[in-house]
C-alpha cells in the first residue's frame, strides 16, 4: 500500500549529503565575513552586482535548459506574474536589510537573523 523506501541509503550517498551540508555551513557561516571586505562599496551596489550576476546566470540557466517557454509563459498570466514581482520585491528588501546590517557593523546580528 506505501510505496515509500526507508530503508538506509548507501554510505556513499550519505557521505555526499554530509559534504553536501557541510558546505552549506561553511558557505552561510563566512558570508558575512566576505561580505565586510566589501564595506567600502555601497550596500545598494552590492545589492545591484548581486541582482545583475543573479540574472545573467539564470539567462545562462534558461538557455542551457531551453526553459524559456516557461518564462513566457508566467508573463501571460497577470496573477502568477503578480505573485513573482512581489517576491521580487520581498527578496530585495530582505537583501537591503542585510546589507545594510552589515554596512553598518552588525554582522553578528544580520547573522543570526538569517538563520
Amino acid at each position: 500500500m506505501n510505496d515509500i523506501n526507508l530503508q538506509p541509503s548507501s554510505n556513499k550517498h550519505a557521505f555526499t549529503g554530509f559534504l553536501a551540508v557541510l558546505f552549506a555551513f561553511l558557505m552561510w557561516g563566512n558570508l558575512p565575513l566576505y561580505w565586510l571586505y566589501l564595506l567600502h562599496l555601497p550596500f545598494a551596489a552590492i545589492v545591484a552586482y548581486r541582482i545583475v550576476w543573479s540574472w545573467l546566470f539564470v539567462v545562462l540557466l534558461l538557455t542551457v535548459t531551453r526553459a524559456w517557454g516557461h518564462v513566457f509563459d508566467v508573463f501571460g498570466d497577470k496573477r502568477r506574474l503578480g505573485l513573482l514581482l512581489v517576491s521580487a520585491g520581498l527578496i530585495n528588501a530582505n537583501w537591503g536589510t542585510y546589507m545594510l546590517a552589515i554596512g553598518t557593523g552588525h554582522v553578528i546580528e544580520a547573522s543570526m537573523g538569517y538563520y
